[in-house]
């Protein structure tokens, strides 16, 4: 009891005091109380690591930078995928990048529609005459070939009937042999009627028959014959033979 008091005494008293009157390691941890020592009742190097119990002291009990960095550990085990965040906002638009390659040709579409007829283009200049054959025209009841050969004929004529009605046939035929070249019908209605009628057909003249006169005729089926005036006769060669 009479060492508490005086370790209590020299607490209150004052350390000068208490290290005259003390005797060396008369002190010890259970005559100190709580908190009494500071660091400012501590002389500088008083507390060395020989007097420190090995691992009484802790990280806290350090300043910031006075521990050594400890070597880095090894990388832990990967954690699970946390939940997809929300999509973000749209970027810039980047740069154009240069053009491509152009691609295979498609295949053809189909034909559209025909489009609306556009204007008449102006004329033409006329071009030169053509080599084709000549129409040789001669009036009157008959016409005369005089070169052998193949010719187109083509006979006009207005037919005029007095009477009853009638119908029938006109005539192309050779005066030289009787024969005929080419025929066509007729119907006339009656008085007073006298319609044109135009025939055509092809007469071939022989070598050595020349010249070879046509004339033209008509006959009545039924009823009276018509008169015929006036004729016009057009005829061109098709093929000309030697005479």
């Amino acid at each position: 009891m009479a060492v508490a008091l005086l370790a209590l005494f020299v607490s209150l008293g004052g350390g000068a005091y208490a290290a005259i009157l003390l005797p060396r390691n008369s002190v010890g941890t259970p005559q100190l109380r709580n908190g009494a020592v500071t660091a400012a009742k501590l002389r500088r190097g008083a507390v060395t690591a020989g007097a420190v119990r090995p691992r009484s002291l802790l990280a806290k009990d350090f300043r910031l930078g006075q521990l050594p960095r400890g070597a880095q550990g090894a990388t832990g085990a990967q954690g699970p995928v946390g939940p997809q965040g929300p999509v973000g906002p749209q970027g810039p638009t980047g740069a154009q990048g240069p053009q491509g390659a152009t691609g295979p040709q498609g295949a053809t579409g189909p034909q559209g529609p025909t489009g609306a007829q556009g204007p008449q283009g102006a004329t033409g200049p006329q071009g030169p005459a053509g080599t084709g054959s000549q129409f040789t025209t001669v009036s009157g009841s008959s016409v005369t070939l005089t070169n052998p050969g193949t010719y187109f004929v083509v006979v006009s004529a207005t037919l005029s009937l007095e009477g009853a009605a009638s119908y029938g046939a006109c005539f192309v035929s050779n005066a030289d042999n009787g024969q005929t070249a080419f025929e066509g019908a007729y119907t006339l209605p009656g008085t007073g009627s006298s319609p044109d009628y135009t025939y055509s057909g092809i007469v071939t003249v022989v070598a050595g028959a020349t010249p070879a006169t046509l004339s033209f005729f008509c006959g009545a089926t039924s009823g009276t014959a018509p008169s015929v005036s006036p004729v016009q006769w057009w005829y061109s060669p098709v093929a000309v033979m030697a005479g």
